[in-house]
């Protein structure tokens, strides 16, 4: 629900910048097959704001409104998705 964009809160769900299918998009890397270490440590890195680059903005907006069990989520599902 949340990748997928049908997240009951409507903040923009990966799906939408990252491609329906997770992969690179335009500017924007591919995100599926990431391990959960790494998905859960860029969100702290961009809540920290120690992870910049063109669109963290976007990302930073993103990634505050959820909670570390929607990130635990979301890491788990990226996990499974193949690249």
């Amino acid at each position: 629900m949340l990748v997928t964009g049908k997240s009951p809160d409507k903040v923009a769900a990966c799906a939408t910048c990252h491609g329906l299918d997770l992969g690179r998009m335009d500017a924007t890397p591919s995100i599926s097959g990431r391990l959960p270490r790494c998905v859960l440590r860029q969100r702290y890195e961009l809540q920290a704001g120690i992870r910049t680059f063109q669109n963290a903005a976007l990302m930073k907006a993103a990634v505050d409104k959820r909670s570390v069990d929607d990130m635990i989520s979301i890491a788990a599902y990226l996990t499974a998705h193949e690249p």
